[in-house]
């Protein structure tokens, strides 16, 4: 008798824990995240694996300074969500570094003043971009705004100019 107690308390936790994982995975796809972390944005055309974001016909990219961005995204990030957040963006600035994420993606950091910055992560296509590029060169990269996240603003889907 014990045993089919504990048998029936264990189906009750799995089945609430299928339950929690099943609204989670259907929290991601609504958002548009995939399982894997990657964000569904506009791609460019043709590309399997989001060479990069287009901007919508008849629509110009956003032209912003690292240090606006930052700027922005201080002063009120609701309305930079607003702004920035889903759309086509052209970010100039000074690269700070050159980095690897634990999943071996590339992301430049734009230096956007004393102990400011801005995160762009690169699309796989465009990694060996990076390569060529220096610390303290001006660059312009295209991407999609996404949010700040931690304090920093943060683009994705990015490709060098």
């Amino acid at each position: 008798m014990r045993t089919y107690h504990l048998f029936r308390h264990n189906v009750k936790i799995f089945f609430k824990l299928g339950v929690i994982v099943g609204f989670a995975l259907l929290g991601f796809k609504l958002t548009g995240i995939n399982y894997d972390g990657d964000y569904n944005g506009t791609f460019a055309p043709g590309s399997k694996d989001a060479d990069a974001v287009v901007a919508p016909p008849n629509h110009a990219p956003i032209a912003v300074s690292a240090t606006q961005l930052f700027a922005d995204y201080t002063a009120d990030e609701t309305n930079s969500d607003k702004k920035y957040k889903g759309k086509m963006m052209e970010l100039t600035g000074v690269v700070e570094s050159i980095n690897r994420d634990e999943r071996d993606n590339v992301y430049i950091v734009m230096h956007a003043g004393d102990l400011q910055i801005v995160q762009c992560s690169l699309s796989p296509n465009f990694k060996d971009k990076a390569i060529v590029l220096i610390p303290g060169q001006t660059v312009t990269i295209t991407g999609e705004g996404a949010a700040m996240i931690g304090g920093t603003p943060v683009m994705v889907k990015c490709s060098v100019k």
